[in-house]
């Protein structure tokens, strides 16, 4: 028995040697079948995700009208439809005008605002009393800027092209997510039973628990952020159009989606609103500057803790530094979704150091 067992043993660990020596010799090879696997499930997870998002609003039709649970499908993807169908029929096409217009007027707005740089600032008295080497260096900072912009404006055209792209998945994804809605009981009582089976009552019953704190944190944290993020946008549009800002929908589109994103958000959306406005009119840019200062100001002292409260339990440092490494290690997506992972890392720390600290009966 104890050799059949040291047997096995061993035919894992050579096999797991070979796959990393295989891996190491040739990675190109793995990361071609991660990324063919990836776009092969990528569907899937699509499902899993609009599945995860509109679970809470299934589950409160449920509880709040008493619905049955067919009716409530139907209802909640009767207004996904409209919310898509409006986004695509009115939304998307104003969206594209604005990115090619801004596309063909950027050298000449770029010209106008170079000659306005020139004439105020560069001819001015101003920079008598500015800093040496910003004087010395101030028309290539500015050659850098538009370059900047020119840049950002083709990268907006390609994402748009790479959002159009995925619209296969993302259509597939809501015709599976429909099942997985419908026999979420019976899907997490197969997977109960799986857990059960592997790793005991006591250990699935931690794993269970566990995801349940994620459930919770996550599915909060999210919807929160999304609710607080889609009425910014729509003040700033608001506002937007009583200052007669070009671009309003674009420029409003951006400060909604970078308000999603913790602390750094509103600032990562604020420079490409006022960049956007300085090449068209630079005082303009002047007062969409002092309003996107105020509305920020107003989510981050009342309808942000308004509508989140204290969904997560983290400060302002532990915030700060979740968007940190997550934007460092997964980008936009990790900016945004670091806090939640941040909350949940904290509650299982202190459950470890109190279950630490009660063995040694310090507490």
């Amino acid at each position: 028995m104890v050799s059949r067992y040291r047997t096995k043993h061993i035919i894992f660990l050579l096999l797991i040697s070979f796959i990393l020596f295989k891996f190491v010799n040739n990675p190109e090879f793995f990361i071609q079948k991660f990324e063919s696997v990836l776009a092969l499930i990528n569907p899937f997870i699509w499902a899993v995700c609009i599945a995860y998002l509109l679970n809470p609003i299934m589950t409160y039709f449920e509880r709040r009208f008493n619905m049955r649970r067919s009716f409530s499908i139907m209802l909640i993807y009767f207004l996904l439809i409209s919310i898509i169908n409006f986004t695509i029929t009115i939304l998307s096409p104003k969206i594209i005008d604005s990115i090619n217009d801004l596309s063909k007027d950027l050298p000449g707005y770029m010209t106008t605002a170079q000659q306005w740089i020139n004439e105020n600032i560069i001819k001015s008295k101003l920079l008598e009393y500015s800093n040496p080497f910003l004087k010395e260096n101030l028309k290539d900072i500015i050659n850098e800027v538009l370059s900047f912009l020119n840049i950002t404006s083709s990268n907006l055209v390609t994402q748009a092209i790479n959002i159009t792209s995925n619209l296969f998945n993302a259509i597939l994804g809501v015709i599976i997510s429909i099942y997985l809605l419908k026999d979420k009981e019976n899907l997490i009582y197969n997977i109960k039973r799986l857990l059960y089976a592997l790793l005991g009552k006591f250990k699935s019953d931690k794993v269970a628990d566990f995801f349940k704190i994620v459930n919770k944190i996550f599915s909060q944290y999210i919807i929160g952020k999304a609710i607080d993020s889609l009425i910014i946008g729509i003040i700033c549009f608001i506002g937007l159009l009583m200052l007669k800002v070009p671009y309003a929908l674009l420029i409003s589109i951006i400060i909604c989606v970078s308000n999603m994103i913790p602390y750094f958000g509103p600032f990562i959306g604020a420079v490409p609103a006022i960049l956007i406005t300085l090449i068209n009119n630079p005082i303009q840019a002047i007062w969409v500057a002092l309003f996107i200062l105020l509305l920020q100001q107003f989510d981050g002292l009342y309808l942000g803790p308004k509508i989140l409260g204290d969904k997560v339990g983290l400060n302002p440092l532990w915030i700060i530094v979740a968007v940190i490494l997550g934007g460092g290690l997964f980008g936009i997506a990790g900016m945004f979704l670091g806090v939640p992972a941040m909350a949940i890392i904290k509650i299982q720390l202190e459950k470890f150091i109190n279950i630490k600290l009660k063995d040694k009966s310090i507490i």
